[in-house]
């Protein structure tokens, strides 16, 4: 059995996007990229493509607004433009969509699909997947915002209470290490899970925000975790985690 990985990286920020490559090419694996194309420079235009030829590229839309305030024609004619302009940098279709500041309701999710993405990443925490269920609806498993006290407290209890013992103790983690640096903490989630789970296949997806490493300067913390994370599983992209892991692939692989 199998602890699949994905690490999804959002925003475009030149310089730690470029590090971020330079560690994932260092270590031979994939990550995805999720860009907001307003940003994108000419002189850009290469680092776009390097990425490209190793990793997969998401959009993270445009123009990077609260997608819930606009209407449904301006959400569709933003996104439409993100992922052209990927498309064209990129030489490949685009799949793979973020919700910019994690926000989305019903008509940004159907402006999504119209738009022709097959799976969409919020940031909604949630415990280790054993399937997708709605792939433009997906959970992270952890990610480098601070989730509060109140929450991490409310989730340990209530899965204590309803016998997932694991799932309490991955949140428990994340409480108790919260004012350690977020990589300690990812550390310590992956020796557990690696632990918890290795009698099944799991998916796991962590966001990171290239510049909040780099604003940190944690980059040897980053290359330890991307380690770790090879050595006790699968490092895999959104759009691989979405072949394996769909409800209805999973269904349609059961009958043949």
């Amino acid at each position: 059995m199998t602890i699949y990985i994905v690490f999804t990286f959002d925003d475009f920020s030149r310089d730690a996007c470029v590090k971020v490559n330079e560690i994932l090419r260092h270590i031979n694996v994939k990550g995805t990229f999720f860009l907001n194309t307003a940003v994108i420079q000419n002189d850009d235009e290469e680092i776009i493509k390097e990425l490209a030829k190793y990793h997969e590229i998401g959009s993270h839309s445009h123009n990077h607004l609260d997608l819930t305030l606009l209407s449904f024609d301006e959400v569709l004619q933003d996104l439409l433009k993100s992922r052209e302009i990927l498309q064209n940098l990129s030489g490949k279709s685009i799949k793979s969509f973020a919700y910019p500041y994690g926000k989305w309701d019903n008509k940004v999710v159907k402006a999504v699909k119209k738009t022709g993405f097959i799976i969409a990443r919020t940031i909604d925490v949630k415990p280790p997947l054993t399937k997708i269920k709605e792939p433009l609806k997906l959970p992270v498993f952890y990610h480098d915002y601070q989730l509060t006290d109140k929450r991490l407290i409310y989730e340990i209890l209530k899965n204590f209470l309803i016998g997932k013992i694991n799932i309490a103790k991955l949140y428990k983690i994340m409480y108790i290490e919260k004012r350690e640096s977020f990589f300690n903490t990812v550390k310590s989630l992956l020796d557990s899970i690696s632990n918890m789970y290795h009698h099944m296949n799991i998916l796991i997806i962590f966001l990171i925000h290239p510049w909040m490493i780099d604003r940190v300067k944690d980059w040897d913390a980053f290359e330890e975790v991307v380690l770790l994370a090879k050595n006790i599983g699968r490092i895999i992209t959104l759009e691989e985690a979405y072949e394996r892991f769909n409800v209805k692939n999973l269904q349609r692989d059961n009958e043949s």
